[in-house]
């Protein structure tokens, strides 16, 4: 059940499902409580991101724009991501674990909507414009989100998809243990001889089941058995 604040954040929880299709027989998305789909395991999944420009533009405008920096360089943004994972188990509605996975993104990206300005300056008295456009681009470029959206959707969401299968694995591992812990505690271990006169007991039954012995007989061993 992915939640996303925007349509460029649903982008890349649509790569997580897309991953966990290639790890999981059935993936349902969106999914729906109390549903006619009904599931194993339910993974909520929180997306939350934060974009921010940085000071160093301000440089690769100005001076930078005399070695054509914006162009080669691009500007600099930093991108965090956070993904909140909340698994509940589809039948019980119990949660059984819980993780975050932060992102943090050093992107670079250039294009003419900022670039022109930065040039400017070699056409225009005193480098003003680009002395401008560095003090403009220290701000986030709303233009580069799909863009990034789009590049990280599947590496990212084959990176959640995995996390989450590593997390289900981990415990079921760990509820096996505990299981076995259980069944192997000396002070609980079964008498071996009622193990062995179980055996045999499955044994005699068995002949009595293929015809391999009379009704009679399988009385008469039963009773013998008993009497060890």
């Amino acid at each position: 059940m992915p939640t996303a604040g925007s349509y460029h954040e649903q982008v890349i929880l649509n790569g997580v499902a897309d991953s966990l299709r290639r790890y999981s027989s059935e993936v349902v998305m969106p999914y729906v409580k109390g549903g006619e789909r009904k599931v194993d395991i339910v993974a909520n999944i929180e997306l939350h991101s934060q974009y921010d420009g940085a000071g160093i533009n301000f440089l690769i405008d100005w001076p930078g724009f005399l070695i054509w920096t914006p162009a080669w360089n691009g500007y600099v943004y930093r991108i965090r991501h956070n993904l909140s994972v909340r698994m509940e188990n589809g039948k019980s509605d119990t949660t059984f674990d819980t993780f975050n996975i932060p992102v943090d993104l050093d992107v670079r990206h250039a294009a003419m909507n900022r670039t022109w300005l930065a040039e400017s300056g070699w056409w225009f008295p005193y480098t003003v414009l680009a002395l401008i456009g560095g003090i403009v681009h220290t701000e986030y470029d709303p233009n580069v989100t799909p863009l990034e959206a789009k590049e990280v959707a599947a590496p990212l969401g084959d990176y959640v998809a995995q996390e989450i299968i590593r997390h289900i694995t981990g415990v079921r591992t760990k509820t096996a243990t505990e299981k076995s812990a259980i069944t192997t505690d000396p002070k609980i271990t079964t008498d071996p001889k009622t193990t062995t006169l179980d055996a045999a007991l499955r044994e005699l039954n068995k002949l009595k089941e293929d015809g391999l012995i009379t009704q009679k007989e399988f009385e008469a061993k039963k009773k013998s058995l008993l009497k060890k």
